[in-house]
């Protein structure tokens, strides 16, 4: 046993095991004992608020516990210490870390994946689907108690529920709250995390006030939520009931930057560990085999379990191409990848490539509610007025006449959307209908409670702003689509699109998709066939002139190489005439001698002229099938368009929820899938994630810069005719045919110093981050090359 080990388990006493035993049966356990063993079965259940572990549990000698260290009661109470080194799994934990909840999945010695009941307190009971979740939502209420116990020991700490609450409970208690207590709240967490600005403050409800800072701006010993809500997750996997793990993958986000990714994954690095019991902690060689990483995206984690869900199996000569579009929470991620046999590496079974990647920020289940939340607040002004209630502005919400008496970001502002969202929540999750009117518990701006307060829904107009906002969301994705088969100039002959995210169950998703669908692949067709119809046209066109061409160049040879004949007119000198009466001895007799000796330059050979081959260097245009697109509804749903995989019930088969969790557990590494991403920067950044542009005289945006564009490359933007210009940008398409309205976007001011503006300069702009621009005026030189003449500066569009 190492040292370290030694140190944390109960010494050993050398005295006779049969002396032991008679000391022990004589003895009768004290109330000291008592309580010890009370404490230790009770251990979890105080950090957790789990069920208790057994008096069994003490007392079997083959089973004991990890904390029973201390040797006097030890004995005394006739139990037993287990060292957890024992109970060390192996495997690996896959985790989806999400914006409502986050899902656990684990995979033993064998090829078996099971989702862990995280979310249960009482693992003897019946499994509920919730078991299998954790909401990330945390509950402060003695955060300094709760930190310092934290932080008194490296593993393990005996922190208590009382003091930090996560999970259902948090959540159920965060809907029933009051308003003064709604910043002793943090949800939304893994959106919290993606916040580059802005510092948050935290009031639990012993009213102690905690300052913290963007989830960037963290220090290595500062307050982290992420790190306690992972230690949390941790400690529901490491305990006596499940064993310990030693090995987690974490699904990534496309849309996170690299730099937030890597904070996640020390956040969570730092929580797990503290999970992990002293002993184990202690031991050198052991935590040699212990690793946080990430793993794959979210989007290729369900791909994963969607290809083999619908039973994709392709041959050596097969490519399967497939895109999944993600509604999520928070946002929707798209990607766009194909699906091979391996064939260059025997370690693999199949190739997923992930070709490219993008989203849509905003379109979330969340980011739903609260638009439709908004927009019954402002149909009720009236009402509100009177009763001096506020509502906070959604991301994507737009200001009216006078809003500013019913806007603010105060708690009971926040909470009055909180709770109207909830009430509107069936609507966009089950497809129910909702009544003329909603009594809903809202808050005044002094902090009263109003009771059943009673406002006016209009269900058609909201029913109107979900399709609204899923379609432009889905015509996005498209969009994403049409410009990576052009940019990886690819002809699919079909894509397999994968629905995913509890979002995407709703009856509007799968409508408006089969929809817009046949929509988008009969413009493509018509696209391609007037785009090949000009391939044709231009193709003879260019045929002709290569002819003419060709032509031309054989009559220029054909006059290179006439020589006129002037014989008749130069009468020659006849040598060595010939007799006609010669026999052919005589003549042959002749050749043979020197006078009639033919020197070889005296010979010509005539020019043969060989024909040019006609290349015409023209790329063939892009044609589709009529079934370009066929959509696989969300995995668990029952439905099935191929394969039997979705239609199956048990937990151990992936749904819309657990998909990303399973998929990141089976595309690890050593796995048999190679999975490869694409869509990234050498250094693992993501790509540009914004259209840039400026605004056309009828108000309408002109795109200058696109998601996709290369870093560092400088892009003209307009004559350098100002010391203040403005500069538009958006995360989404235009997919109207009149175009984006300006107002749609958002705007950023570039500022110069006077002096540089004159005739012949021009202002140019260039992607440095995924959200960040950098501006300057230059002029063009020679070869393209752009000299800088300005200082540079830089926006950021977050």
């Amino acid at each position: 046993m190492a040292e370290e080990e030694k140190a944390a388990a109960p010494e050993e006493t050398g005295k006779d095991d049969k002396d032991k035993k008679k000391k022990k049966k004589s003895s009768l356990p004290s109330k000291k004992g008592v309580k010890y063993c009370n404490e230790l079965m009770a251990y979890d259940n105080g950090r957790l608020d789990i069920v208790k572990y057994d008096y069994k549990m003490l007392s079997d000698p083959n089973r004991g516990h990890w904390e029973n260290t201390d040797q006097e009661l030890l004995e005394l109470t006739n139990t037993y210490y287990r060292n957890p080194i024992q109970d060390i799994k192996e495997g690996v934990i896959g985790i989806d870390f999400g914006t409502r909840s986050t899902v656990i999945v684990y995979q033993d010695e064998s090829t078996t994946i099971w989702p862990l009941r995280i979310g249960a307190k009482d693992l003897q009971k019946p499994v509920q689907p919730t078991d299998f979740e954790t909401p990330a939502i945390m509950h402060f209420i003695n955060l300094e108690d709760f930190v310092a116990t934290y932080n008194s020991v490296s593993g393990r700490p005996p922190t208590s529920w009382k003091d930090l609450v996560i999970s259902h409970s948090a959540a159920d208690s965060f809907v029933k709250s009051k308003s003064e207590d709604y910043y002793s709240y943090l949800n939304n967490l893994k959106q919290w995390c993606s916040q580059k600005q802005g510092s948050t403050r935290i009031k639990d409800k012993f009213a102690s006030t905690f300052e913290m800072s963007s989830f960037l701006s963290i220090g290595q010993d500062d307050f982290n939520p992420i790190e306690l809500y992972a230690y949390y997750l941790g400690s529901y996997i490491n305990n006596m009931f499940n064993g310990v793990h030693m090995k987690y993958l974490l699904a990534y986000p496309v849309l996170f930057e690299k730099e937030v990714l890597d904070k996640i994954v020390t956040s969570f690095e730092k929580g797990i560990k503290k999970s992990l019991p002293a002993a184990i902690l202690g031991n050198q060689e052991i935590m040699k085999k212990f690793s946080v990483k990430l793993g794959i995206s979210e989007v290729a984690s369900y791909a994963i379990s969607a290809l083999d869900a619908y039973s994709f199996q392709p041959s050596s000569d097969d490519v399967v191409y497939f895109s999944v579009f993600d509604f999520g929470a928070g946002n929707t991620q798209f990607n766009f990848g194909k699906y091979t046999r391996a064939q260059d590496d025997s370690r693999y079974i199949y190739n997923l490539d992930e070709l490219s990647t993008q989203g849509d920020r905003y379109l979330g289940g969340e980011h739903l509610l609260e638009l439709l939340a908004y927009e019954v607040f402002r149909n009720n002004k009236k009402l509100l007025r009177r009763k001096k209630i506020q509502f906070s502005c959604p991301v994507e919400g737009k200001k009216f006449i006078g809003s500013e008496a019913f806007l603010s970001n105060s708690q009971e502002a926040r909470m009055n959307m909180i709770q109207l969202m909830e009430q509107l929540r069936p609507l966009l999750e089950e497809g129910a209908k909702l009544r003329r009117k909603c009594s809903v518990t809202l808050y005044n701006k002094d902090g009263f409670k109003k009771k059943r307060v009673r406002l006016k829904v209009n269900a058609k107009e909201l029913e109107k702003i979900v399709k609204t906002r899923i379609e432009s969301g889905i015509r996005t994705f498209f969009g994403f689509l049409e410009i990576a088969f052009e940019e990886l100039d690819v002809s699919p002959t079909q894509v397999n699109i994968f629905l995913a995210g509890h979002s995407s169950k709703s009856k509007i998703v799968g409508t408006l998709f089969e929809r817009i669908a046949k929509e988008i692949n009969a413009t493509l067709i018509k696209k391609g066939e007037t785009n090949y119809r000009k391939y044709q046209e231009e193709l003879a066109t260019k045929l002709a002139e290569q002819q003419a061409k060709q032509a031309t160049k054989e009559i220029e040879i054909e006059d290179d190489n006439f020589i006129p004949d002037f014989s008749e007119d130069v009468p020659q000198e006849e040598e060595n005439p010939v007799d006609d009466n010669l026999s052919e001895e005589d003549v042959f007799g002749m050749l043979g001698s020197e006078e009639f000796e033919i020197m070889p330059e005296e010979i010509e050979e005539e020019e043969v002229v060989e024909e040019d081959e006609i290349i015409i260097d023209l790329p063939e245009p892009k044609q589709y099938s009529n079934d370009l697109f066929k959509i696989y509804p969300p995995l668990g749903t029952g439905r099935t368009q191929k394969g039997a995989g979705p239609s199956r019930s048990s937990y151990s088969t992936p749904t819309a929820k657990t998909g990303v969790a399973f998929g990141v557990v089976v595309g690890r590494k050593g796995g048999q899938i190679n999975v490869t991403d694409h869509s990234r920067t050498e250094t693992g950044e993501i790509t540009f994630q914004y259209y840039v542009g400026d605004s056309d005289q009828y108000g309408i945006f002109v795109e200058k810069m696109s998601p996709h564009v290369k870093y560092g490359d400088w892009i003209y933007y307009s004559p350098a005719s100002g010391e203040e210009v403005e500069v538009y940008y958006t995360t989404l398409p235009n997919t109207s045919p009149g175009g984006m309205p300006i107002t749609e976007t958002k705007k950023a001011t570039m500022y110069f110093t006077s002096g540089y503006q004159t005739p012949g300069r021009s202002i140019y702009i260039k992607a440095v981050a995924p959200a960040r621009i950098s501006y300057m005026i230059g002029a063009e030189g020679e070869n393209n090359n752009i000299s800088t003449i300005s200082s540079v500066g830089t926006i950021d569009l977050d």
